[in-house]
């Protein structure tokens, strides 16, 4: 569409969720409105992922409050590292349970002046991190032209669109998406006896998920595992400032983010093994088999934009810039760590 779709305020009241975001997922280059906040209720539901947006961007702050939900994972930003939300994130969550807890973006930097604000009470945390997760981040792009996107034919030549230049080509560095490690399909019933045919490729990026000023104030809530006010790997360029009051922590508590690992991205190794394919004497339709996965370990010194994976030694590189990502500061913290124990908290 060239329309933008406002984001009008959700509310929710109980039902199981796989993925649950506030804005498209098909659409990441879809326009969108300046000042368009988004905002969501929750009272009771299931959700196993939950973020502030999808592929497609909301230009605009992101207000949360959950009342007795419960989460897998939770990011109050969003999960696209190219289409980051532009506004604050602001959290009031109570009565949940929430396996693992991230107050800013999955992926995609925060802007200069935006901040993080979780306010949460009697609620059960897995691993919490005040700010932003950070890692591999794919951005879903769809071939502009038709030929990847078809509804006239019963069978598609899948492996001739992801070899066509247009579509799948491994490793490819495009500095608006990103690197190009695999690809999706789509194939459904059409109409006049024909299938609808659509090729998706995967661009990956990493991201530090950098926010600003970031503030976590937890009043009787457990923590059944370790508390950073900080990300995960993502960076806070500003100041870090937690308080857990009345609140149990079965692990550790830490006052900035966590980084103890570099991230990696899973590469396809080629063409479909298998095609889709519609078998009209059946009615049903056959998946296709995707190719080899390989997984590759992002480094900073190892291979270029224009030479993209490397191989070496038996381990797999995949190459990002430092003037991107600076592998070595992931989950800092640049500002002022304030971290205040209050009331009865106790920390194993």
């Amino acid at each position: 569409t060239k329309t933008p779709t406002p984001h009008i305020p959700i509310s929710v009241t109980g039902g199981d969720y796989e993925k649950f975001y506030l804005s498209g997922y098909l659409q990441p280059n879809a326009p969108t409105n300046n000042n368009d906040h988004a905002e969501c209720y929750i009272s009771g539901g299931r959700f196993s992922e939950l973020a502030g947006a999808g592929q497609e961007q909301i230009n605009g702050n992101v207000q949360w409050l959950i009342d007795r939900a419960d989460i897998t994972d939770f990011y109050g930003g969003g999960i696209n590292d190219k289409k980051p939300i532009t506004g604050n994130i602001t959290i009031t969550i109570k009565n949940s349970y929430i396996g693992t807890y991230c107050g800013g973006p999955k992926f995609g930097n925060m802007a200069s002046d935006k901040t993080v604000i979780t306010t949460a009470s009697n609620c059960t945390f897995g691993t919490y991190f005040g700010a932003g997760f950070g890692g591999t981040s794919l951005f879903r792009y769809t071939p502009a032209d038709k030929t990847h996107n078809q509804f006239g034919e019963l069978n598609y030549p899948w492996n001739n669109w992801l070899s066509d230049g247009n579509g799948y080509s491994r490793g490819q560095y495009d500095s608006n998406k990103g690197i190009a490690v695999s690809y999706e399909y789509e194939h459904f019933e059409g109409s006049n006896d024909k299938t609808v045919g659509r090729l998706y490729v995967n661009y990956a990026s990493l991201s530090v998920a950098q926010t600003n000023n970031v503030t976590s104030s937890l009043t009787g809530c457990t923590i059944t595992g370790n508390f950073y006010g900080g990300g995960s790997l993502g960076k806070v360029n500003g100041d870090a400032t937690s308080t857990l009051q009345n609140c149990i922590v079965s692990g550790s508590v830490f006052g900035a983010g966590y980084s103890a690992t570099i991230p990696t991205a899973t590469i396809y190794n080629g063409n479909f093994v298998t095609e889709p394919y519609y078998n009209s004497t059946t009615g049903v339709f056959q998946k296709g088999v995707f190719p080899t996965a390989v997984e590759y370990t992002w480094s900073n010194d190892k291979g270029s934009n224009s030479n993209t994976l490397t191989d070496e030694g038996g381990n797999h590189y995949i190459f990002v810039s430092q003037d991107v990502v600076k592998l070595n500061e992931l989950g800092t913290v640049t500002g002022k760590v304030t971290l205040n124990l209050e009331g009865s908290t106790t920390v194993a």
